[in-house]
């Protein structure tokens, strides 16, 4: 999942504790999501694992976890606008990896390498070549 560095950092150091999306991704309690850091930063810094979805309205979102979210009440119904429902992924755990695996590095590891622009699946195959 690709995540923006300001909001990444809040989510390693346990300040974000949900992942707020306009569309959501197939994603269970209990999953793995690995963090891709967009720009400037561009790497896999880290992983979350998935404690729940909620799926409601911007203006419920806001008044239940718009600080969760590491956002103002505006900010986040500036994201949703336009929108009747949003989702937020509840971060049950998260962790940095010991080493960021840096965007050159991964398209050296797998040929065609391509961050998401907000999620992609990998199978547990794609992993451990990424993770090397």
């Amino acid at each position: 999942m690709s995540i923006k560095p300001r909001f990444a950092s809040l989510i390693f150091s346990g300040l974000k504790t949900i992942e707020l999306r306009r569309v959501c991704p197939k994603v269970s309690d209990g999953d793995l999501v690995i963090v891709y850091v967009s720009g400037p930063r561009m790497a896999l810094l880290g992983a979350f694992l998935v404690g729940g979805i909620v799926k409601a309205k911007p203006s419920v979102l806001a008044r239940d976890y718009a600080i969760r979210a590491g956002l103002q009440k505006d900010e986040l119904l500036k994201y949703f606008a336009g929108k009747e429902e949003g989702y937020g992924i509840l971060i049950k755990a998260a962790w940095e990896f010991s080493r960021a695996k840096e965007l050159t590095h991964l398209r050296r590891m797998q040929v065609g390498f391509h961050p998401p622009q907000s999620y992609r699946y990998i199978d547990q195959h794609e992993l451990p070549k990424l993770m090397n």
